[in-house]
């Protein structure tokens, strides 16, 4: 799995205060697991344009060690549940992303050590082998969402719709430097035909934008807005605010006024074309 496909709402909070360090952001205990996971799907973005983000904070080896096999061996227990529903195949997918890398990044050992990550390598390296042979015999079964204390943050981050596209695969986005003067509607126009294909909640919607966005409107988003909006709503509003033409409502407002049914044109097509205007 690529960082373009993990899905980060399935780490556990530690592990995305992990990964943010590792592309040099410093986590709060005052931000949601929510915010922070928010915050990694925008450092991953910049990331992916190929700006380099240097890493924060120093990890002792022994310690770096004993963590990650304690998760390893958490992985093999969720390897071994009866049926491999749809969220189990999400955590375990997030969990050996995040392993591999960060076994991998384990430096400066002693002659001990060393031994012990490759033995954990070769052990992650099984667990793989065993998941992907799983999923080829069809193990897969209907979703069952656990009723765990954070199940209700992950459904609402998952969506009800277990067949739909991550917000970051649709394809859709905006920088704020395209040319066209309307460019902000028709990318608020596809997000919403993918919103409603998807079956995404404003909420989530909210929550999962900036994936959408490439600086500079990144960086607009980042520093201006995304503290400031509490709804999709709002959210849309601030958007056509800041990247639409100033003249813009007032040449609607114009083209509104000469909008005239043609002799021969349905009332119901008069009317869609209407609205479509003054969207």
């Amino acid at each position: 799995m690529d960082n373009d496909s993990v899905m980060v709402e399935y780490l556990e909070r530690d592990e995305i205060i992990y990964e943010l360090q590792l592309r040099g952001a410093i986590a709060s205990d005052l931000d949601s697991t929510d915010e922070l996971c928010e915050f990694l799907r925008e450092r991953m973005i910049v990331e992916r344009q190929g700006v380099e983000l240097e890493e924060c904070g120093q990890r002792e080896c022994g310690r770096e060690l004993q963590t990650c096999s304690f998760k390893e061996h958490r992985l093999r227990q969720l390897l071994r549940e009866a049926r491999l529903t749809n969220d189990l195949i999400n955590r375990v997918e997030a969990l050996l992303w995040h392993l591999s890398g960060r076994v991998h990044r384990i430096s400066a050992l002693t002659e001990g050590q060393q031994g012990d990550r490759a033995e954990l390598q070769l052990r992650l390296r099984e667990s793989k082998r065993w998941y992907r042979e799983r999923l080829r015999l069809g193990a897969v079964q209907g979703v069952q969402r656990p009723e765990s204390s954070d199940s209700g943050e992950r459904a609402r981050a998952v969506g009800e719709n277990p067949d739909a596209i991550p917000i970051s695969k649709w394809g859709v986005t905006f920088s704020g430097k395209e040319t066209e003067p309307v460019a902000v509607l028709k990318f608020l126009k596809r997000v919403e035909e993918g919103r409603s294909m998807n079956g995404i909640d404003e909420e989530r919607m909210r929550r999962g934008f900036a994936q959408l966005l490439e600086p500079p409107a990144l960086t607009w988003y980042r520093q201006c807005v995304r503290d400031s909006v509490s709804s999709w709503r709002e959210l849309k509003e601030r958007l056509k605010q800041e990247f639409l033409p100033d003249d813009y409502e007032e040449g609607v407002l114009e083209t509104l006024r000469e909008c005239k049914q043609g002799s021969s044109e349905r009332v119901s097509f008069f009317v869609a074309r209407f609205e479509e205007i003054s969207e």
